[in-house]
């Protein structure tokens, strides 16, 4: 929501979350549900909270770009047709059980995800090399494409997410 509410621009618009999900795909990691993820999730978590940030911000751009950015506002706002339980707002809002969405969500995810590393194996020159012998921190930029010059964030690969994050943003603008 924090991108959203700052005009479109903000972590869930960078590549972080989206090499986290494409090395878990490539390495058949598991995908938690969200009981899963705030209890044995963060046993692995390197960064308290940092993985139910990543799978929430991924969730949330899943569910603006098959459903629109309008229907996640609906879901977010508080009036008189909320229900008081998120999840039973959530089906009141999509029409299906929070549950039966998030797994729809990982399916897509593993979908997408191998699509990319078979688009990446594909592309010519690809190679695995270092790109820096030393350490780089987590809050790297993003990579850009020698040949366009354009960010190889998920925001070039994803249909419409760039879309769906501008009208989100104006929705939320006013």
């Amino acid at each position: 929501m924090e991108t959203w509410m700052s005009g479109g621009v903000g972590r869930a618009q960078g590549g972080y979350d989206e090499m986290v999900f494409r090395a878990m795909v490539q390495e058949n990691a598991r995908f938690y549900d969200p009981l899963g993820l705030v209890s044995k999730g963060t046993e692995i978590d390197f960064k308290t909270g940092a993985n139910a940030y990543l799978y929430g911000t991924r969730f949330m751009d899943y569910l603006g770009l098959h459903y629109g950015p309008q229907r996640l506002l609906a879901w977010w706002r508080r009036d008189a047709d909320s229900r008081r339980y998120y999840a039973h707002d959530f089906r009141r809002v999509f029409g299906l059980p929070l549950d039966e969405s998030w797994h729809q969500w990982i399916d897509w995810e593993h979908s997408f995800q191998r699509q990319n590393l078979l688009a990446g194996a594909r592309a010519p020159g690809h190679r695995n090399t270092a790109t820096s012998l030393k350490r780089t921190s987590a809050l790297s930029r993003a990579p850009t494409s020698r040949r366009t010059g354009r960010s190889c964030s998920r925001l070039s690969s994803i249909p419409g997410s760039w879309r769906t994050s501008r009208r989100l943003a104006a929705v939320m603008a006013g």
